[in-house]
């Protein structure tokens, strides 16, 4: 029996036996087993795809597969059969991200795989294609990036995460790397391939390379120009804390700037956090059906307390919501695309003029106050058992340590963060089973959490009137 066939099997005989106790109503999870970073987004034949790392048998970590599902509006999915399994002897240990594009009508998927040469990681770029975007053949002529292209500038050891894009008639392929420096320290690293007919690629090209001070190694690199800019997305690993900033130990940054297309390298101009939360991870990025730039990403990240795993549930991980993004000022603002706003049922539900508020918890949450330098905002089921946003002297404070199942990570704090804003004014709250995201004036936060029962209320402290705005998402 194949590994796809097998995997299959798998999900089909067991997935009924997956407790509905934490499962999110309106982000994208697995049917069962484990899930992180999101892979091959992409819109195909009148559908959104969204492929993941994947493994079915387990709640954990391990053999990673390619899960796929597939969308009319990014909310409501329909789980399609795995895509990718580890079975191949360049990718027998694990078939790592990657992405997605239209090459002569088939959907290509463009992934890393690894295995072990002379005991040593081996870690190389493959691509397998498909003609209805449900059934994938892997190339024959795997892997088609490898150490020949590297030659003496890199290794294969951590060389991953493949991002492919069109421009200029050439195809492009970013991938994840590190470079060792002398006292065994490393600094991440991005390379760029271009090739003529997406199977023979171009020796490598460094596009950027890194500081001790944005980590240790670059994942899930995503490069494309948006509203005038070439923005590079990044996720760095084992950043230290700076000021409050990257307070996650493995964060996601974007960068602005120019890219030299004649000698490929890209010049950064101002480098943020993409996210001001506790979980998120992974980003990739895609075009929508309407040539919107639309953002999706793991919410969880890694060294943090796997607490569905160790509460014996059958599944792990999910997605943050799509959102879109644009360039403001030399920064990325990010909003919910309308398509999926026009999945919940949203109504004005209050004007009030009050020192503190009681309302019911809905799926989506919007609060405009009138007095914007001052509030305080609970969601759980009592002030003294919930999370707490807290707006200040312009400084968002998140606090979910009294709520739900304690997540312990490798960073100082892993359930409180704290962030410089000019104003916040209007506050849309996305809440879900086990998950919150909170918008602010384009800023996202995002989080996880594990409480049952669920959050059933939300208190607002503020001196000023406040409108409210709510609605659940429509089944």
């Amino acid at each position: 029996m194949s590994l796809i066939k097998k995997a299959n099997n798998y999900i089909e005989t067991n997935q009924g036996f997956v407790s509905d106790i934490f499962r999110p109503k309106f982000h994208f999870h697995p049917p069962i087993g484990w899930m992180n970073d999101p892979n091959g987004l992409i819109y195909f034949k009148g559908y959104y795809h969204v492929f993941y790392q994947y493994y079915p048998y387990d709640n954990k970590w391990n053999s990673m597969h390619w899960g796929h599902a597939r969308s009319k509006d990014l909310v409501h999915w329909e789980s399609l059969p795995v895509a990718l399994a580890p079975d191949q002897e360049y990718d027998c240990d694990g078939c790592f991200s990657g992405s997605a594009i239209v090459v002569d009508d088939e959907l290509v998927l463009m992934y890393t795989g690894v295995s072990k040469v002379n005991n040593l990681v081996n870690q190389v770029q493959c691509i397998a294609s498909s003609k209805d975007g449900i059934v994938f053949e892997k190339y024959s002529n795997n892997p088609v990036i490898d150490q020949e292209n590297l030659k003496n500038i890199g290794n294969t050891v951590d060389f991953r995460d493949p991002k492919v894009f069109k421009k200029y008639d050439k195809y492009y392929c970013v991938v994840a790397s590190k470079k060792e420096l002398n006292n065994d320290e490393t600094v991440g690293l991005i390379y760029i391939f271009e090739s003529e007919d997406f199977k023979s690629w171009s020796k490598a090209s460094i596009l950027i390379e890194g500081t001790k001070e944005y980590g240790t190694i670059w994942e899930c690199p995503d490069l494309f120009e948006l509203d005038g800019k070439d923005v590079l997305i990044i996720s760095p690993m084992r950043v230290p804390e700076n000021n409050g900033k990257f307070s996650n130990l493995n964060s996601v940054v974007y960068m602005i700037g120019k890219m030299d297309w004649e000698n490929l390298k890209y010049e950064c101009e101002f480098i943020e956090e993409l996210d001001f939360g506790l979980d998120f991870y992974a980003t990739q990025s895609f075009l929508d059906d309407s040539n919107n730039r639309i953002i999706l990403s793991w919410l969880q990240t890694w060294n943090r307390t796997n607490v569905l795993s160790d509460m014996n549930n059958l599944w792990s991980g999910m997605l943050s919501l799509p959102r879109k993004i644009n360039v403001e000022d030399n920064h990325i603002v990010q909003s919910i695309p309308e398509n999926v706003m026009n999945q919940f049922n949203i109504k004005e539900t209050s004007s009030i003029s009050n020192d503190e508020y009681e309302f019911i918890a809905k799926n989506y949450n919007k609060f405009i106050f009138e007095n914007e330098d001052n509030w305080k905002i609970y969601i759980g089921n009592s002030k003294d058992y919930s999370i707490v946003f807290e707006f200040n002297n312009n400084r968002l404070t998140i606090d979910r340590h009294l709520f739900g199942e304690n997540i312990k990570g490798a960073e100082k704090n892993s359930n409180r963060r704290s962030v410089e804003m000019q104003s916040a004014g209007t506050i849309e709250i996305f809440l879900d089973k086990s998950s919150i995201e909170l918008f602010i004036n384009g800023v996202s936060i995002s989080l996880t959490y594990y409480a049952h029962p669920q959050p059933t209320k939300i208190f607002v402290e503020t001196s000023g009137n406040i409108s409210v705005y709510s609605g659940n998402v429509i089944e």
